[in-house]
């Protein structure tokens, strides 16, 4: 068996186990490697690799399944003979996971260490090159759900504002360093709903993946909501002088000038010398809306104009006010206007 595989039945006890998700993963539309438990399946959008652990060593499976480039999920039923050390290799994913049971130690870089029992999710931004250790007893049924999402998944796909999430998300969500984050927080009733709709289908194929990745999203939600509460009511109160409301104009003009290439949170901060929670909590404060929110209406009411004034292609509108993906503006400008951009170029014309 390759060296990185799963379960290895070659290790003295404990077994330790090395695999990667980039490996995982990339797997996904190629054929199946050796230990994989046969072909890959596709439910139209949604494929899976299914790879089973060492029949020598336990029983159950980790399946991989791709949605779309922005989400990825980890399924993982098993239960090990023997204790298990699960070292994973970071990826720069956001990470969402929910442990329906078991009983296990996480360790990153053996510094920051916690016990993860079944009823409780965890939302991690694990940074490459920083290692991670899953350790299990034997004879525990392990059984969890993992979604990994780029942030693309939470600014375009959801439309939420990044502004509201702890430092360390917020910026990695809108381009910034990419800092380690670890959050404990319950598994609650609406969540296992969820997921057993996820792992148990009521669709047929035709439509699964659209079920699919409807959980999904459902899910990812109900942790950023927990953790925009949990932000809001570690919120310091505000103290604005004349200065910081000079630089929060500065910030606004900033903004406004910077449609094909918006600044991040931290890129702005610098600019105008104002440090991410003041920029951040004073912009709402003075302007009545978001560094996000603000930043997104510019952009999309010129994306407007450019659409009635002009014959541009709509791919190359999209670019010109920050979109890299055609669909990511799409969906943003239906969001503002009601209607699609081909139809606001169709009502023009």
């Amino acid at each position: 068996m390759p060296q990185d595989t799963l379960y290895s039945a070659d290790i003295a006890q404990p077994i330790s186990t090395r695999f990667s998700l980039n490996r995982g993963f990339s797997e996904l539309g190629e054929a199946a490697p050796a230990e994989s438990s046969g072909a890959l399946t596709s439910y139209h959008q949604v494929i899976s690799n299914r790879a089973v652990i060492d029949p020598s060593q336990g029983k159950g499976f980790r399946e991989f399944l791709r949605i779309n480039d922005d989400l990825h999920a980890i399924v993982t039923d098993v239960r090990h003979y023997r204790k298990v050390v699960d070292r994973v290799d970071g990826v720069d994913h956001l990470k969402f996971h929910f442990k329906l049971s078991g009983d296990n130690i996480v360790r990153f870089d053996r510094n920051h260490e916690f016990r993860l029992r079944g009823g409780r999710s965890v939302v991690a931004l694990h940074p490459q090159g920083l290692v991670k250790d899953d350790i299990y007893s034997d004879d525990v049924a392990e059984r969890s759900l993992t979604l990994c999402c780029r942030p693309s998944l939470i600014t375009d796909t959801l439309q939420l504002n990044p502004e509201h999430l702890p430092r360390e998300l917020a910026n990695y969500i809108s381009g910034g360093s990419i800092d380690f984050f670890c959050r404990d927080l319950p598994l609650t009733s609406k969540m296992m709903q969820a997921i057993n709709d996820l792992l148990n289908p009521p669709y047929v194929a035709a439509v699964r993946h659209i079920h699919t990745h409807a959980r999904m999203l459902d899910l990812v939600c109900m942790l950023v909501d927990a953790l925009i509460r949990e932000a809001d009511d570690d919120d310091p109160p505000l103290l604005l002088r004349s200065r910081d409301i000079e630089a929060l104009h500065e910030a606004r003009e900033i903004l406004a000038a910077s449609l094909e290439n918006p600044l991040t949170i931290p890129e702005l901060a610098r600019r105008v010398g104002l440090n991410r929670t003041k920029l951040v909590q004073g912009f709402k404060h003075v302007f009545g809306e978001s560094v996000f929110d603000f930043s997104q209406r510019v952009r999309l009411d010129h994306a407007d104009r450019l659409l009635k004034d002009t014959d541009e292609a709509i791919s190359a509108i999209a670019l010109a006010v920050g979109y890299e993906h055609q669909s990511s503006f799409a969906v943003a400008f239906k969001a503002r206007f009601g209607h699609s951009p081909r139809q606001a170029r169709v009502r023009t014309s």
